[in-house]
């Protein structure tokens, strides 16, 4: 009888899609034991969006099944499950299916009150900061924050890309911030002692490392176009299915009239995904002169799954160039494929060739709309650099 019960009151807490009024919370995902991140969320109109800073994600695919709504990212193999959805609360876990079906992260919500204060704690935290992760094998990233909408917001920017859309605020002297886009949970912590941070890094519930970092306006990472380079005269070439399952071949050493991008990227890479949409942009720009090739590296298992899944992103954003199957999503088998190269160490990585076959760029990695002027830089330099190309 009291499971009958614990049904029925359930299901009497789900609001269907067609009666989701609008609505914003505040959802906090349990990574670990005491170990929450904070999201942003509206609903309205059956169109979630999850807001991190200046990024909005909107998901409209919401559909209800039993006593849940399913609420499925665009772009991602994931889903927001909702058991329970009122004006005042939610509850319900983040299943991401690029990692397995079993990859859950529990979450509840309550309703969002307006924050009219600015901690004037977070004024310590502003600017640029030298930072180093893990510990046991070191690594540099440039954290850079700033205050906006009563909010610390930035990045950290390392030498494969930016770690997203952050946004966060001081508890009980403890920084906090946070970024989900349906494929990554982002949560950084610290604590300043003296003039430098130290903390933690969570990413989902599968990975932590500890971090430190100090103020440093003049830190520098290595030059993005210097990490990856030719190593040896083989040609770059290949020979590889495209979404409709024909082969697609190319080769440096039989050059078209036209400049050549080779973009090596994953499907489920947020950082590719906004590559993605520049190289959109440039084929809009260019059309009469580049030809654009993105060869995916894929977490299914088969080659069908995979072509799947490249065929789902394509039509997800409207490419109109040749999406094409790499192998598995590593960046070993990804240097496998280009052995004229001493290794491909990030997805995305960017090869520009010229009209004559001859590599002109190398780019590792990408840094996005997130870090604000430098990617605003970057593609300034970028279009100026293809439009000087022959």
């Amino acid at each position: 009888m009291k499971n009958i019960f614990f049904i029925i009151a359930l299901t009497i807490c789900i609001i269907l899609p067609t009666q989701i009024q609008a609505k914003s919370y505040k959802v906090y995902f349990q990574l670990k034991k005491n170990h929450y991140l904070p999201v942003d969320l509206n609903i309205d109109n059956n169109v979630f969006t999850i807001n991190n800073a200046a990024e909005k994600i909107k998901l409209n695919h919401v559909i209800s099944q039993g006593d849940s709504v399913i609420v499925s990212f665009n772009h991602y193999e994931s889903s927001l499950i909702f058991h329970q959805i009122t004006d005042k609360k939610l509850t319900g876990y983040w299943v991401n299916y690029a990692k397995s079906k079993n990859y859950k992260i529990p979450f509840y919500g309550v309703s969002k009150t307006k924050k009219t204060k600015i901690n004037k704690d977070l004024n310590k935290y502003v600017g640029r900061w030298e930072a180093t992760f893990n510990y046991d094998k070191p690594t540099k990233l440039i954290g850079e924050f700033k205050l906006e909408d009563n909010q610390l917001r930035g990045t950290f920017l390392s030498e494969t890309g930016d770690y997203r859309y952050l946004q966060g605020d001081v508890e009980k002297q403890t920084l906090k911030l946070s970024c989900f886009d349906g494929s990554h949970a982002f949560l950084f912590t610290a604590k300043l002692k003296n003039d430098t941070l130290i903390g933690e890094f969570y990413s989902g519930n599968h990975y932590k490392t500890e971090w430190r970092a100090f103020k440093n306006e003049n830190a520098t990472l290595r030059n993005a176009d210097s990490l990856t380079y030719i190593t040896n005269k083989a040609p770059i070439s290949f020979s590889l299915k495209n979404t409709a399952g024909k082969m697609v071949n190319y080769s440096n050493e039989d050059p078209t009239d036209k400049i050549t991008l080779i973009q090596i990227f994953g499907s489920w890479c947020p950082n590719c995904l906004d590559e993605t949409n520049l190289l959109l942009e440039l084929n809009q720009e260019f059309q009469d002169k580049i030809q654009i090739y993105g060869i995916g590296f894929e977490i299914e298992k088969t080659e069908e799954e995979k072509l799947k899944r490249l065929e789902r992103f394509k039509e997800s954003i409207a490419i109109p160039y040749d999406i094409l199957l790499g192998g598995d999503a590593n960046k070993g088998e990804a240097t496998k494929a280009f052995p004229m190269l001493n290794q491909i160490i990030s997805f995305p990585t960017l090869i520009i060739i010229d009209s004559k076959g001859n590599v002109q760029k190398i780019h590792t990695g990408f840094s996005g709309p997130a870090t604000g002027e430098h990617y605003i830089t970057f593609k300034e330099d970028l279009y100026k650099f293809i439009a000087t190309l022959d």
